[in-house]
């Protein structure tokens, strides 16, 4: 049972050392165990190798240490892969984002002139109906000025009226 604790942890320990790549750079880095210490593999000791049926133990344990390290060494090149594929993907959307954000800016820019043109169309035609108001506003001042002294020449009459317009301007001047 303590051997088997011991080779337990020796795995745990081994997977722990697996490579992983920075998210930021891509590059492989070492995985940290943090609270584990280093035990040796228990085939990895120099033993003289002796006839029998422990050799046929321990060549089965190197094909497995062997394997395990395939392993290993396989999910770490698919970890790479992965941050390779995710940073050529983060890449892609940046330029697609990048490319639809110009898009968009450039249908802005057309709505904001054609409405710029709309809008100063008419705020030509608003000038130009005020100018109008300003010229009809002057003749009409023009014609009230012309009426003040119309009935002003009226109320001042040297003649003597006749006794009928008399009544009539008696009332009002």
């Amino acid at each position: 049972k303590g051997r088997h604790n011991r080779w337990t942890r020796s795995c745990v320990y081994s997977l722990c050392a697996l490579y992983t790549p920075d998210p930021h750079t891509g590059h492989a880095h070492q995985a940290s165990c943090v609270g584990l210490t280093p035990i040796p593999w228990p085939w990895s000791r120099v033993r003289q190798q002796k006839p029998g049926p422990f050799l046929s133990v321990e060549s089965s344990i190197d094909v497995l240490r062997k394997r395990a390290q395939e392993l290993i060494e396989n999910i770490n090149e698919n970890r790479q892969n992965d941050y390779a594929f995710m940073n050529s993907f983060r890449d892609n959307l940046k330029v697609k984002v990048s490319d639809l954000t110009e898009k968009l800016e450039e249908k802005m820019h057309q709505m904001y002139s054609h409405h710029s043109k709309i809008i100063q169309e008419k705020l030509q035609e608003f000038t130009q109906k005020m100018a109008k108001i300003s010229h009809l506003e002057m003749e009409l001042k023009q014609v009230c000025h012309t009426v003040e002294t119309v009935y002003k020449d009226l109320c001042v009459q040297p003649e003597a009226p006749a006794a009928e317009e008399q009544n009539y301007n008696d009332g009002e001047c």
